[in-house]
Parts: structure tokens; sequence; C-alpha cells
């Protein structure tokens, strides 16, 4: 007899993400370690790299899930280090924009580099690149029902979540 689940698909998969997340974040810190970098360090340069134009930092703190203040910290610790220069907006002189300095650029090539190395040996090379295809596409429909669900107002139907 088949034990009956002790929570919903939906708390299942938010264990699956936050673990898989986890594992991720633990398994990338070794490599950015090598590299001087904090995984949030390394997020940011990756950030400012790939950007169409240089973001603010507020743009940073919004892509990945920061506070302003977390942002800023980070920022902080890179300009320190003499990767990122925080300019005044093109347009707007009360806007900062930030850019990758010359040495940061490198570093952040190496970043995204060394990020698909070791998640392609850790995960891709285990899992097989069609298991890794088909789950990067799974992946992809629950961000875009995701997307989706947020761009629906709250249901005012709260029965089934249970006393808050």
């Amino acid at each position: 007899m088949e034990a009956t689940p002790r929570f919903g698909p939906g708390t299942e998969l938010k264990r699956a993400l936050t673990m898989a997340g986890k594992l991720v974040n633990d398994l990338l810190a070794r490599d950015m370690t090598a590299l001087g970098l904090s995984v949030g360090e390394a997020d940011v340069l990756t950030v400012v790299l790939v950007a169409e134009r240089p973001p603010a930092p507020t743009d940073i703190a919004d892509w990945l899930s920061l506070t302003t203040a977390g942002a800023t910290g980070r920022l902080n610790t890179l300009e320190r280090k003499g990767l990122i220069e925080r300019r005044p907006h093109a347009s707007d002189g009360r806007r900062l924009t930030v850019h990758l300095t010359l040495r940061g650029r490198g570093l952040a090539e190496g970043v995204m580099r060394a990020k698909d190395q070791a998640l392609t040996r850790a995960v891709v090379d285990r899992l097989g690149r069609d298991r890794a295809r088909a789950l990067v596409s799974e992946l992809d429909g629950l961000i875009e029902a995701a997307a989706a669900a947020l761009a629906d107002p709250p249901s005012a139907d709260r029965s089934e979540a249970g006393p808050s």
C-alpha cells in the first residue's frame, strides 16, 4: 500500500526547487571561491556582463531578488576589488549605472565559463544531455506558468489554503 504524501504537489515542487537551488549554489561556491569571489559577487558580475546596457544598482537588486542594501553591499565589495565602477547615468546625473572595469570584464567572462563548466561536470554529465535538455525545457515551462500566475489578480477564494 502506497503512503499518502504528507504535503501537496505545490509544496513538493517548492522543496525540490529550493534544494536544487541550494545544491547548485554550494557547487558554484567552490569554483567561485577559487576565483576570489562569493557566489553573490559572481552573480552581480554576470548580470552586469550580460545586460544590454549598464544597469542601475536597483536593476541589479531586482534581477537578483536582493534588497537595495544587499545589492549595495555587493557593489561596494566589487568596487573595492576594482572590478566595477559606478558612474552617473548618461542622461540623468541623479542616477548611477554599474560598469565592469577591464579586470572585472575578464573575471566576469571567467565566471561565466566556470559556472558553465561546473554545472556541466556536476549535473549535465551525470544526467546526460537529453535529460538535461528536458529538465531545462520543463523549468522554462515552470517559469512561464509562474509568470502568468503572477500576472493574474490574486484569488479571493483562499479556503483551500487553510488558516493563516
